[in-house]
C-alpha cells in the first residue's frame, strides 16, 4: 500500500499558532468575565465563562487535525483505502477526492494576486507539497461523510487515489479569500470537478480546513 504522512513541521507550527490564539482568547475572555463579576453583571459574566469553556473544548479537535506523530494518514491499496491507520473503506465507497493547497499571500493589487494564483494553479507540482487531501466516502450505513486529511504530498495522494479507481476529484488553490481550480488534469479518465454533495460543501469545508 502507498502511504502518505502528515507534515510534522507544518503541523507543529499550526499547533503553536493555535495555542497562542487560544491563550490570548482565554486571557481576554477570562479578564472580561472577571470585570463583569466585579461590576455585579453576573449573567454576562457567566455567559463569558461559557464561551471560555466552549473555546477550551476545541483543543482536542485542533490537536487531532494537526497530528505530530509520524504515522500514515492515508494508505491506498488496489481496492481499498485506510484513513488514520484504522478506518478502512472500499475504493468504490470513495465518491470524490479533493485537494486544497494553501498558497502564501503576496503583496500587490488584486489583479496581481489573481494572476499569480492562476499561474501557480496552471502547473502541476513537481515536488511534494503540503495540503488537504479530503475524501467523501460512503460509510457502512450508506451515509456520505467527508474525511479531512492534511498530508505532506497531497497531489501524490490524490494521484494514488485516482490510479486506484477514484473517478471524481477536485484541486483548488487558495490564497486568503481567493481560490481557483487547477488548470491541469491528473488523469484523463477522471473528472476534475467533484460533483454532488462534495461539490456543494467544498467551499465551506475548504475554509474550515484552512483555518
Amino acid at each position: 500500500m502507498k502511504e502518505y504522512y502528515p507534515d510534522i513541521v507544518y503541523n507543529k507550527a499550526k499547533r503553536r499558532n493555535y495555542y497562542l490564539l487560544l491563550i490570548l482568547g482565554c486571557v481576554l475572555i477570562g479578564g472580561t468575565a472577571a470585570a463583569f463579576f466585579v461590576l455585579q453583571q453576573t449573567m454576562i459574566g457567566l455567559i463569558m465563562l461559557v464561551v471560555l469553556v466552549v473555546a477550551l473544548t476545541t483543543l482536542p479537535s485542533a490537536l487531532m487535525n494537526y497530528p505530530v506523530k509520524n504515522k500514515p494518514l492515508i494508505e491506498v491499496g488496489n481496492n481499498k483505502i485506510k484513513l488514520y491507520g484504522k478506518e478502512e473503506y472500499k475504493m468504490s465507497d470513495v465518491l470524490v477526492a479533493s485537494v486544497v493547497i494553501d498558497v502564501p499571500p503576496i503583496h500587490g493589487t488584486k489583479e496581481d494576486k489573481v494572476r499569480y494564483l492562476n499561474d501557480i494553479a496552471s502547473k502541476k507540482p513537481v515536488e511534494p507539497i503540503t495540503g488537504a487531501c479530503d475524501v467523501l466516502v460512503k460509510d457502512e450505513k450508506g451515509k456520505e461523510v467527508t474525511k479531512y486529511n492534511i498530508v505532506y504530498d497531497c497531489v501524490g495522494a490524490l494521484q494514488s487515489l485516482i490510479d486506484a479507481g477514484v473517478k471524481k476529484y477536485r484541486i483548488v488553490y487558495s490564497m486568503k479569500r481567493m481560490s481557483v481550480k487547477a488548470k491541469y488534469t491528473i488523469s484523463p479518465s477522471s473528472s476534475n470537478g467533484g460533483e454532488g454533495q462534495f461539490g456543494e460543501m467544498s467551499e465551506k469545508d475548504k475554509m474550515m480546513q484552512l483555518m
